[in-house]
């Protein structure tokens, strides 16, 4: 299949050098590039839908494309890889879960705005799949790196001969699988970004924004069974903390305690190990049926005492082998993040939907109030006076949207080469200069009879005499700013580039 798709690109080639327009067969063009002569012919056919649908969905950067697609679907690409070039220069880390929520997301704006725009079989709703992930991926040319990382070191020597103890020991207490428990703790970044992102391939590194440190820590326990997990342990520095002040803490999804440093101590592990896990141990062992006798396996942390119990037996792993014998540590921890984290970004994803909605509401409330304080500004405010008062560099998913939109049929036919030949600019003469100038003059003086503040007016006249000197020495260093530019604020200091070019040039200059 990537033969197929090489030889196709080959074969775009051949079509920019208008090998078939001079003459060349199909026959022989499908003999050069080992395709069948139907193949030719029918690209030779799609030659223009092909164009069109590489241009408008896929980036510079594009391997290859050797089939038509349906226009929502591009559409929907398009915006996924401007959103995010956008978040990569914003230094917002990009994680596959948040591409696929985005493209959702963008697929069912689309469609909605233009329904008529799908061309998809009936019965085929785009799903943003692992797969439609795994080969967007690949035709826009975007990989995979990581911002930062870390390594660790383990005794694979006591990993090897603890499994041979553990499992005498299981042996010896003729322990089931429900019987054998394993808790483990670990720390929780609740506000940290991914650490990896998505970027061209040419591009090598990309920044990112300093990590959060909120920190909590959360033990879990389950059996070896896995038929029970018993509930989360959450270690947090405030013990009623204000977000959660209309919270009932009493009945919580989880244990709550608190601790300065969000760190397990012992004297926390032991009350954990008294009233949470005995409590919850027992009534599971009455639920099963079986004895209450349980084996509990834990790191051999400072925070974890030795403690005794008539019905649980506690065994420690020897140092430094959590990460290659940990039980919770071989997936079901990190299975647990990566949920947490699709959790999160579903939420911050569907939050954004809203967020234009509570804009508007709340702008509008801001220019009621200006109303009805009144006076000079107050009665003209609107919109468009809030949107210069907050700017927002970063773009909406509206306006990614209609950037995919400026992908037009003009080009298309640039891409073909039909249409090279650049625009010839006109070069800036001094009668050019002069009459531009004159104009300028004009326009101040406009300015000067109308404007019914004097102060104004006269503060204007006197700073454009003072400045005739200075910009007739040199035209060429004038501001390249436009007249449109230039009289479109009211500020007084947007006046001041205007002032300064409304000067004639000397005999000179003109020259």
């Amino acid at each position: 299949m990537s033969g197929f798709k090489v030889s196709v690109v080959k074969f775009y080639f051949s079509l920019e050098n208008h090998r078939l327009g001079k003459g060349e067969g199909s026959t022989a063009i499908g003999k050069h590039f080992n395709l069948g002569e139907s193949t030719v012919r029918a690209i030779k056919k799609n030659e223009a839908a092909i164009r069109k649908s590489v241009i408008s969905g896929t980036k510079l950067s594009t391997k290859f494309a050797s089939y038509t697609r349906d226009v929502l679907l591009e559409r929907t690409e398009r915006a996924i890889v401007i959103w995010i070039e956008e978040q990569v220069q914003r230094r917002i880390p990009v994680s596959g879960y948040l591409i696929q929520e985005k493209a959702l997301q963008f697929y069912k704006s689309i469609k909605q705005s233009e329904p008529s725009t799908s061309t998809s079989q009936a019965g085929k709703e785009f799903s943003a799949s692992k797969g439609w992930l795994t080969r967007f991926l690949k035709r826009n040319a975007l990989h995979n790196i990581k911002i930062t990382g870390e390594s660790a070191t383990a005794d694979e020597g006591a990993a090897k001969i603890f499994p041979e103890e553990l499992a005498k020991i299981i042996e010896d207490g003729d322990y089931s699988a429900d019987q054998v428990f394993n808790a483990d703790e670990t720390g929780l970044y609740w506000k940290k970004m991914p650490n990896r992102t998505y970027i061209a391939k040419e591009e090598k590194t990309a920044s990112g924004h300093k990590a959060s440190k909120d920190r909590v820590t959360l033990l879990l326990c389950s059996n070896a069974s896995g038929d029970r997990m018993l509930k989360p342990f959450l270690i947090n520095k405030s013990l009623r903390p204000r977000a959660l002040k209309c919270k009932n803490l009493k009945q919580p999804p989880l244990h709550w305690m608190a601790n300065p440093k969000s760190w397990m101590t012992t004297a926390i592990f032991t009350e954990w190990f008294n009233n949470c896990f005995v409590p919850e141990v027992e009534a599971y062992m009455k639920e099963k049926s079986l004895d209450f006798k349980v084996l509990l396996i834990v790191d051999n942390a400072a925070s974890h005492p030795q403690l005794e119990h008539p019905n649980v037996q506690l065994v420690f792993l020897p140092p430094n082998t959590t990460s290659l014998i940990q039980p919770l540590d071989q997936g079901i921890i990190a299975t647990f993040k990566k949920y947490y984290i699709k959790t999160t970004f579903g939420q911050h994803v569907e939050q954004t939907i809203h967020t234009t909605t509570e804009t508007s509401t709340l702008s509008d409330e801001i220019i009621n109030l200006a109303h009805e304080i009144g006076g000079d500004g107050f009665n003209t405010f609107s919109h468009d006076d809030i949107d210069e008062l907050l700017v927002d560099d970063a773009l909406s998913d509206n306006d990614i949207i209609d950037l995919t939109l400026d992908l037009t049929v003009d080009g298309v036919v640039g891409l073909e080469g039909d249409n090279d030949v650049e625009e010839k600019s006109t070069p800036l003469t001094g009668k050019l200069i002069q009459e531009g100038l004159q104009l300028c003059s004009k326009l101040e003086n406009h300015f000067l009879i109308n404007d019914l503040n004097s102060e104004r007016a006269s503060k204007l006249q006197r700073r454009a005499t003072q400045n005739e000197n200075e910009v007739c020495e040199d035209p060429w260093l004038l501001p390249q700013i436009s007249i449109a530019e230039t009289v479109s604020s009211d500020d007084e200091g947007d006046l001041e580039p205007l002032r300064k070019r409304c000067k004639p040039l000397s005999d000179s200059d003109n020259e």
